[in-house]
């Protein structure tokens, strides 16, 4: 099926209305939204591998869903907005210390998945062991860092038993902390968050280890 767009806004209306149209997949009870050119042509000749891909999307936007919806049904200790703002607050006069432990990272992101290593690493390398610090000076006042780890590696629990690429768990874990933290969803936090979720990958509560 295309990428075509299925709404369209009506400034009149104030409102997006359906521009494709709904079809009935072959012999089930499923109705899918498609655009008018693949919904005439599916229901023309109905061929068992479109019929396939089809339920196949579905079944993988079901995942989708579910797992926006774990997320929201999943806690998070507040306090992990401190982490947030001292990565914010990082300027050119801070001495970052480099990691010097053995990185977790190429032996836990799939091959496919190059770009999303590579920044993975870049933010292990650069910011792990001053978020670490950062967690072990909240860990001084009222003993957080335990509770988040458990909170983080349950929702990967969680999101791994779902259908979903690495590359989505990642970015559904990062948008979890920013939602959960109660901040703007902008580059800056965005970027924050992602150096978090790293951090726990560097740390093994997100993702396993690619069994050979």
């Amino acid at each position: 099926m295309c990428n075509s767009q299925l709404t369209k806004h009506v400034s009149s209306l104030k409102r997006d209305i359906i521009s494709g149209e709904i079809v009935n997949i072959d012999n089930t009870d499923v109705n899918i939204l498609l655009c008018k050119k693949c919904a005439f042509d599916y229901i023309k000749t109905c061929e068992p591998t479109t019929t396939k891909k089809l339920l196949d999307y579905l079944e993988i936007s079901d995942d989708k869903k579910r797992g926006s919806e774990i997320c929201n049904n999943f806690a998070l200790e507040s306090n992990i907005k401190i982490i947030i703002e001292n990565l914010k607050s990082l300027n050119g006069s801070v001495d970052l210390p480099i990691i010097n432990e053995p990185l977790m990272v190429s032996k836990k992101i799939e091959s496919e998945y190059f770009l999303l290593r590579q920044e993975i690493e870049s933010h292990v390398i650069k910011y792990y062991k001053y978020v670490r610090q950062c967690f072990q000076n909240l860990d001084n006042r009222e003993n957080n860092f335990n509770l988040i780890s458990f909170e983080i590696k349950s929702l990967f629990l969680k999101l791994s038993n779902q259908n979903l690429t690495q590359d989505e768990i990642y970015n559904k874990l990062s948008s979890w902390i920013i939602s959960k933290s109660q901040i703007e969803d902008n580059p800056n936090n965005r970027l924050a968050s992602n150096i978090i979720v790293a951090f726990f990958i560097q740390s093994c509560e997100v993702f396993h280890e690619i069994s050979k």
